[in-house]
């Protein structure tokens, strides 16, 4: 087995811990408000300069006797969302005006869609301005708030809003920064999303101009035009790498949150460490350095969730204490910004850095279906043809059983060289976690098109030991392949946090097509599925030969994360949250009836965090 990131290996035996928390929110000090207020609705318009009318719905906080809205201020929590107009009656209830602005050209506001566009960033502007300072009852203090589509605008206008502005705290869910890449285009090809793009449409209210937008997009990118790769129109909707510095310059916190099975956890947890570098000071791109202290100003939870599922509104409110109504909830001052759910292990953790692993460790395709930790002194060479993976098409690879077992904890690469009869190939990687018994479960996946590999180094990340962790695709042109010529290709994928059990192996698949399970789901996946029409002229028919490769890997020592206390919410319907947060509770975890294998929490590079340095004092 290849190196562990230096770690030691030594290893304890402590249960899992779920055990709830005196108030049952992290750190066990902060409860949220009584619901101590009723709610009252009211419909209204907001003119834009260019006379576009958007539509607002506003929920006030009412005296839940008499019915009529109660008097006095109250800060703001802004959604700018394409999808609905009912206020969050949890926020409401709890002493908070939830204002609801329509995007352009979604539900009743006028104008043309622009989806997550630089017009709907202009309005953006607008709307802080307006409820902030002409708003009635508003006391001129902001949160913004939104999941998805939501959450994206979010974080757009915290981008665009300037410094000193009204905004002081963001709760962006499932949302993410740089999302084309990971959502409609994945390493070039058309994703489950892009197929059930109209189905927007019809979220956002089906007006027949917004219909036609997202059907003309989705026509669009499948007919290979300027959408189908990373140009102008998806450039102009990303959070960039100035934007998220400009949200730091902004002073803006940002609760981030996610899952596993979502189709932004790539995204997320680069915006996350695009955060904690421009805080600090460095260069906004890249991965955390080792030594790097990370801000409790900008925090990510990840679960075991599909994309908008998993959320608590509590833990939300509890974000929005803390930098809205200065409360000492504790989450200003944690040294653990990161909440993870580790599969495999089945338990929450806290990490600071991202990626958790400074020196990668590497295997190599070998010999008789084998990954090696050595390279082989003569790289197999194997063919492959363009088929489904249910017709034989796979070439795979394992380790030897992992005797002391492994922490997978970031982002994975596998570098290898290929040619392909073709103009085109396409490679697909998948991992797995293989037990003793031979069961195989899917650890993440990822793809390479061979005429859009193209890295963009300036972003393509590389670990302390020169090992490529996070491929950039630059994806904004085709530069067809030379028949039988042999081409360094890089297949970027998702990043996890995965515990293998002592005995377990590794195993690499290398196929030419996604399952045809994935594509024929109407679902929003992030699979590499619908072919383009110039990959549909490219790609059928094509042999490969893959001839060498390694797969690089964020290794550290099994259990090495101290478990996290987690439990139920008494506002998460019944989801299991982690509920330490790396204050208010010791680094060990206590015991739970569930079990697990932990270790030593200092066994972990993220551990090493100075607690001193997290003393926030939001109160300037």
């Amino acid at each position: 087995m290849g190196s562990l990131a230096g770690c030691s290996t030594d290893q304890t035996d402590t249960p899992n811990s779920s055990v709830a928390d005196p108030t049952g929110y992290p750190g066990g000090t902060w409860s949220p408000p009584p619901a101590s207020f009723g709610e009252v609705d009211i419909s209204t318009w907001l003119t834009l300069p260019d006379g576009v009318r958007l539509h607002a719905t506003i929920g006030y906080p009412a005296d839940r006797t008499t019915g009529e809205r109660a008097p006095g201020t109250f800060p703001v929590i802004l959604q700018h969302s394409p999808y609905t107009d009912t206020p969050v009656a949890y926020f409401v209830e709890r002493g908070y005006i939830f204002v609801n602005v329509r995007a352009r050209g979604t539900g009743q506001s006028e104008g043309d869609v622009d989806f997550n566009g630089l017009q709907d960033r202009a309005d953006g502007r607008i709307i802080i301005d307006w409820a902030a300072r002409r708003l009635e009852g508003s006391n001129g203090v902001l949160g913004l708030y939104g999941c998805s589509y939501p959450g994206q605008l979010a974080l757009a206008n915290a981008a665009a809003i300037g410094p000193d502005s009204p905004v002081r705290a963001v709760a962006a869910l499932c949302a993410a920064g740089d999302y084309s890449h990971e959502i409609e285009l994945a390493s070039g090809v058309a994703t489950p999303g892009v197929a059930v793009l109209p189905n927007i449409a019809q979220a956002v209210g089906g007006n027949p101009t917004t219909v036609a937008y997202f059907t003309a997009l989705r026509d669009e990118i499948l007919d290979g035009g300027d959408a189908a790769y990373h140009r102008q129109y998806w450039q102009d909707r990303l959070l960039t790498d100035e934007s998220a510095a400009s949200v730091v310059a902004n002073g803006i916190p940002v609760l981030l949150w996610a899952g596993w099975r979502d189709v932004v956890e790539k995204a997320e947890l680069e915006m996350y460490a695009n955060f904690q570098n421009v805080q600090a000071g460095r260069p906004v791109r890249g991965p955390m350095q080792p030594s790097q202290q990370p801000s409790s100003r900008y925090q990510i939870i990840l679960g075991d969730w599909a994309h908008g599922e998993g959320l608590d509104n509590g833990i939300v409110l509890q974000w929005f204490e803390t930098w809205l109504e200065r409360r000492d909830t504790g989450m200003q001052s944690t040294p653990a910004p990161m909440h993870l759910f580790e599969k495999g292990s089945e338990r929450w953790v806290n990490a600071a850095r991202y990626p958790m692993v400074g020196d990668y460790t590497s295997y190599h395709l070998g010999p008789s279906s084998t990954l090696t930790p050595d390279p082989p002194s003569a790289p197999p060479t194997q063919p492959i043809a363009w088929a489904p993976p249910s017709s034989g098409a796979v070439l795979t690879y394992t380790t030897a059983p992992l005797a002391n077992g492994a922490t997978l904890a970031g982002p994975m690469n596998v570098s290898v060289t290929a040619s392909s009869s073709n103009s085109n190939l396409l490679l697909v990687g998948t991992l797995y976690d293989v037990a003793p018994d031979g069961t195989a479960t899917e650890i993440t996946n990822g793809a390479v098109l061979g005429s859009q590999r193209a890295l963009d180094e300036e972003k393509t990340w590389y670990s302390a030991n020169g090992k490529p962790i996070y491929p950039y695709l630059r994806q904004q042109e085709d530069d067809y392949l030379v028949p039988g010529h042999s081409y360094a290709l890089e297949i970027g994928l998702f990043p996890r946090l995965w515990s293998l059990e002592p005995g377990h192996s590794i195993r690499l698949t290398l196929t030419t097509q996604m399952p045809g399970a994935f594509c024929s789901a109407a679902y929003f996946g992030s699979e590499p599925c619908h072919l383009t029409a110039p990959q549909k002229r490219t790609l059928p028919e094509g042999r490969y030969q893959v001839s060498q490769g390694a797969l690089h890997l964020p290794m550290l020592p099994h259990g090495c994360f101290a478990t996290a206390t987690s439990g139920p919410t008494p506002s998460s319907n019944g989801v299991v949250m982690p509920l330490d947060w790396g204050f208010g509770y010791p680094a060990t975890a206590a015991a739970s009836a569930g079990g697990g294998h932990v270790a030593n929490a200092t066994l972990c590079p993220n551990d090493g965090v100075n607690v001193d340095q997290h003393q926030v004092d939001w109160r300037q």
